[in-house]
């Protein structure tokens, strides 16, 4: 009898084991069709402002530690670190002159720990992001850690277009770390 329950028991892991790893690259398949389908657009030319709130605004990529990600606008309520990768409202998109865009993503091991590997990031590494038919490439130039209180300081050049990327700091639950990204070109995608 305890052999019939421990052979079901292990059935079932097992099952729970195979339906997360499905569900997980489910996940991977769908956000893989949804940043093609982003790009696809971008390429047609359709106004930004005529897209549903809910489909993607803009791509963020970070080279080196595999990361391309779609973000949402910031009137989406999908635009929340709780869900995904969040512009923060502060933010200027980077077609504007002296912009700064904020991104802020959780770290850690939750399946929204968007930025789980930003500590990899050094100075002269790469972020892209893919706006409005444009391919804003930034390189990472400044890396600081503050204490998490409920606001931060950006210390970033205002004469520059910069990219600003906020997580919780590696295994310090007290202090976010903040990349920020001076803008070195755009290309047309």
């Amino acid at each position: 009898m305890i052999r019939k329950i421990g052979l079901i028991l292990i059935f079932l892991s097992s099952l729970y084991l195979v339906s997360i790893y499905l569900n997980k690259k489910s996940i991977v398949k769908e956000e893989t069709v949804k940043i093609s389908n982003f790009l696809n657009i971008e390429k047609d030319n359709i106004n930004l402002s005529k897209r549903d709130k809910n489909n993607y605004y803009m791509i963020l990529e970070i080279p080196k530690i595999n990361l391309k990600k779609g973000l949402y606008s910031i009137d989406s309520n999908l635009n929340n670190v709780d869900f995904n990768l969040e512009i923060l409202s502060s933010s200027s998109m980077p077609d504007t002159q002296n912009s700064n865009l904020i991104i802020a993503g959780h770290s850690g091991t939750s399946e929204v720990s968007y930025f789980k590997n930003l500590y990899k990031l050094t100075k002269d590494d790469y972020c892209y992001i893919y706006y409005n038919g444009s391919k804003y490439i930034y390189q990472i130039t400044n890396i600081y850690s503050q204490p998490k209180i409920g606001k931060i300081t950006i210390y970033r050049d205002n004469n520059l277009k910069t990219l600003t990327l906020i997580t919780c700091t590696l295994n310090n639950n007290n202090m976010q770390t903040v990349y920020i990204g001076n803008l070195v070109n755009i290309e047309t995608y």
